[in-house]
């Protein structure tokens, strides 16, 4: 009689990702009511995205050391445009030479 053994896929969470540190954890903020609209409306779309990123920096506050962050961090969202110039700028590309 031959048996076969399956191996238990496990990860953090429902990922299979391995048990690494720090550990993952998931917190959830109270929902942001949206209305549809097309088109988009920009100055709306402008106050959607500030509650957001203030929901984001509230959950941060609350949560962080539950995470290992200390009382004294703080979070800072920056834009991807923002993010892309930084990273391209001649400062950020320039090395220091010895």
């Amino acid at each position: 009689m031959k048996t076969s053994v399956v191996p238990e896929l496990r990860g953090r969470g429902l990922t299979l990702m391995g048990f690494l540190e720090p550990s993952l954890g998931f917190v959830w903020g109270e929902p942001i009511k949206v209305r549809q609209q097309k088109p988009v409306d920009e100055k709306y779309l402008d106050e959607v995205h500030a509650k957001v990123a203030e929901s984001v920096k509230d959950i941060f506050s609350r949560y962080k050391a539950r995470f290992g962050y200390a009382d004294d961090e703080i979070l800072s969202l920056v834009s991807a445009a923002d993010a892309k110039k930084k990273a391209t700028s001649p400062k950020a590309n320039h090395k220091k030479t010895s």
